[in-house]
């Protein structure tokens, strides 16, 4: 297949990027890096002081996104996208901002939720080669944003947690103008940091010491890169990185050495980054530190290149997606026995009816997640655990699922057993397209539910298929099923009613 030319814009809190690229799909690396532009355009200044961008901001932005469209039309390429983060939706502005945005880059702009934007950092990240031989190890996640840490710890090859931090290189940045006056400035910084990052530790991972700690930033590469010859990416070790941090700490080595910096204001920029640095690896305590060199454009690249076909993802990202669900369900202690043969039915019923009702494999990686998520708001309250569920689903980092998917996973669990799933209950939640996939999705997790409503796993040996207008599933009983039975009724009718099947139970004893 001959070769597919991609670019990306990208808008964040700091700068404004753009890069060109070509797909090959038969390469060992299949992006090939063609083009860059980076203007710094401080747009989260203007919304933590306005609300809003001021008009030299936006000034800014429009002849920037100018330039980088007629770049892009130099190059001729196959396609090109155009995203924001989810800071520029906050802005009170958007939609103007957004219409504007339009008339330049005739494109939709695509807003990234954070964990979509994790996503794609993280897809860059794990497609290059060996990389999933780090995290069969432990090795802890650091993505470095303007706005945003975000730290996702894995294990034995299994993600167990992600967390999303709200304090970036652009907060550090105005904390730092507030505080230029005061000759502690930086170690109070780096206080506020560590509260942070203990509160992390304290939570989800004690001693904070993986064997490696793998850094998700162009900024801190292009640090290291002065002093350590690297192409793509770059290891080294914990001490060697706290060496060189420190130096870039000092007013007057940093500025020898900030004209090699790959920003074009380093001095505003570049300190806020490296106090970051610096109170993660003081509190990281790894073996070493991997700067792996993919770009948040690599990662649109590759996302793009694998949902139209033209290259295969080498990493499973399910199987993280999943992980997590488990981690999450576990930690409100959630019957692990149940939730098992919850999975184990639920997708079965899933293939049984998949081909005749529109259902695809993306559907049945959420039935496998509403299982495995459905019971954790009991944790917090048994008579309002449907929307506490809804809660904690909503607060918790799932890296691989969007922000809208998350929001359908969440209604179908908090409404498990509820009354009221009339359309007018959840317009406000779901599209109009999103309310029929949580029927289906629904209608399955209802029966499967019921056939384990005793949570004592009685059934083995399950066999589903369809007959007529029936979906027959076979099955022996390890002790009295009787109460499965009155709950299975109840449960069929909502599924019949969403499929027009019949499930009917055939006791195999």
């Amino acid at each position: 297949m001959k070769y597919k030319t991609y670019a990306s814009i990208y808008i964040g809190t700091y700068e404004v990027t753009m890069q060109v690229m070509e797909i090959h799909p038969t390469a060992k690396y299949p992006i090939r890096f063609i083009d860059e532009i980076k203007i710094p355009i401080a747009l989260y200044h203007d919304q933590l002081t306005y609300g809003k961008l001021s008009a030299d901001t936006l000034k800014q932005l429009l002849d920037a996104l100018t330039d980088m469209k007629d770049t892009i039309d130099s190059y001729r390429v196959d396609k090109y996208e155009i995203f924001a983060g989810y800071m520029v939706r906050e802005l009170r502005d958007f939609y103007l901002i957004r219409d504007k945005i339009s008339r330049i880059i005739p494109v939709p702009l695509q807003v990234l939720s954070n964990s979509e934007f994790r996503f794609i950092n993280y897809g860059a990240i794990v497609s290059q080669k060996d990389f999933d031989d780090l995290l069969t190890d432990s090795a802890l996640i650091v993505d470095v944003g303007g706005s945003s840490l975000q730290l996702s710890l894995f294990e034995d090859g299994k993600l167990l947690t992600s967390q999303h931090i709200l304090l970036g290189a652009s907060q550090v940045r105005e904390h730092l103008k507030r505080l230029s006056e005061k000759t502690d400035a930086q170690s109070q910084i780096i206080e506020m940091i560590y509260k942070e990052l203990d509160t992390f530790a304290h939570m989800f991972y004690p001693d904070m010491a993986p064997k490696y700690m793998i850094l998700c930033n162009d900024t801190f590469r292009n640090i290291l890169s002065l002093f350590k010859n690297s192409e793509k990416g770059l290891t080294i070790s914990r001490k060697d990185s706290i060496d060189i941090v420190e130096k870039m700490m000092d007013p007057d080595y940093y500025y020898k050495v900030s004209q090699d910096f790959s920003l074009s204001d380093p001095d505003d920029m570049h300190m806020p980054f490296i106090l970051l640095y610096y109170a993660i690896l003081q509190k990281v305590k790894c073996d070493n530190v991997i700067l792996p060199g993919a770009s948040l454009h690599e990662g649109l690249a590759l996302s793009y290149g694998i949902k139209n076909g033209i290259i295969k993802s080498v990493h499973d990202f399910d199987k993280d997606v999943l992980s997590s669900a488990w981690q999450i369900a576990l930690r409100y202690d959630s019957y692990k026995p149940h939730l098992k043969m919850l999975e184990q039915l639920s997708t079965m019923l899933f293939d049984a009816i998949k081909k005749q009702q529109g259902l695809t494999k993306r559907h049945r990686l959420f039935i496998r997640i509403c299982a495995i998520m459905h019971d954790c708001g009991k944790y917090i309250s048994l008579s309002s655990a449907g929307e506490s569920t809804y809660t904690i689903i909503m607060s918790s980092e799932v890296i691989g699922i969007t922000h809208d998917e998350r929001k359908l996973i969440a209604c179908v669990c908090a409404n498990i057993h509820s009354a009221d799933i009339t359309y007018p209950a959840l317009s406000d939640k779901l599209s109009e397209e999103e309310y029929v996939i949580f029927l289906k999705l629904l209608a399955i997790l209802r029966v499967a539910n019921a056939l384990d409503r005793s949570h004592k796993q009685k059934l083995k040996d399950v066999k589903i298929a369809k007959k007529g207008n029936q979906l027959v599933i076979k099955s022996m009983a390890k002790s009295s099923f009787n109460l499965e039975k009155l709950m299975f009724d109840e449960k069929a009718e909502l599924f019949s009613r969403v499929f027009g099947l019949w499930p009917v139970i055939e006791d195999q004893n």
